[in-house]
């Protein structure tokens, strides 16, 4: 899981998918531990809640506008082409899928089952 992690972070997170702006969204990936109960393994990648809270909604996806508001200041900044505008709500349009998670997931399964297998394998002394 900490390569899992590690692979979202440095490849999809970092250009791939998604430029990186601040890295809050980097930062924010995380593996947590393995659990391993009778004859089952577990482990999970996730995103820290918080400053990082829209990488679900990149992920996934929005399929509908939505409106967005001033709140911490009497109007939103924003570039339109060469030129500042300020508004003081806007309707920001639907945003598309930019899964990031999921595609990393399917591309290293194979190298999370064999280094498991290997790892099994080792235990058991074969």
């Amino acid at each position: 899981m900490f390569q899992l992690a590690g692979k979202i972070a440095a490849e999809k997170l970092s250009g791939q998918i998604l430029k990186v702006r601040t890295g809050i969204l980097r930062s924010s990936v995380h593996s947590d531990p393995t659990i391993t109960t009778g004859n089952e393994i577990r482990g999970s990648v996730s995103m820290a809640q918080g400053t990082a809270f829209y990488g679900k909604f990149q992920e996934t996806g929005v399929p509908h506008s939505w409106t967005v508001m001033a709140t911490k200041a009497r109007a939103l900044q924003f570039l339109r082409g060469p030129k500042t505008v300020y508004a003081q709500n806007i309707i920001h349009p639907p945003l598309k899928q930019r899964a990031f998670a999921r595609p990393s997931l399917l591309e290293s399964a194979q190298t999370i089952h064999d280094e498991l297998q290997r790892a099994v394998d080792q235990e058991i002394g074969k």
